[in-house]
């Protein structure tokens, strides 16, 4: 979760807060290893389904962070 934060924030500490929502909705639909789930999968028990609105900015993160890997 700290490297999601981390790549999400950047050189930009200013605006860390508007880009804390983006990081954590990655960090909970990402599944585990040790679980090959993602929290929400456990908590919730459902395939995870995008909101419209967070659709694009959350591809275009997960493309950011397994682009740095």
């Amino acid at each position: 979760m700290i490297n999601i934060k981390k790549k999400t924030v950047g050189d930009s500490k200013k605006s860390w807060d508007s880009k804390l929502r983006h990081a954590l909705w990655a960090d909970k639909i990402t599944k585990k290893k040790a679980t090959v789930k993602s929290p929400f999968e456990l908590v919730y028990g459902l395939n995870v389904t995008f909101p419209v609105h967070l659709k694009i900015p959350v591809y275009q993160l997960l493309q950011h962070l397994l682009h740095d890997k």
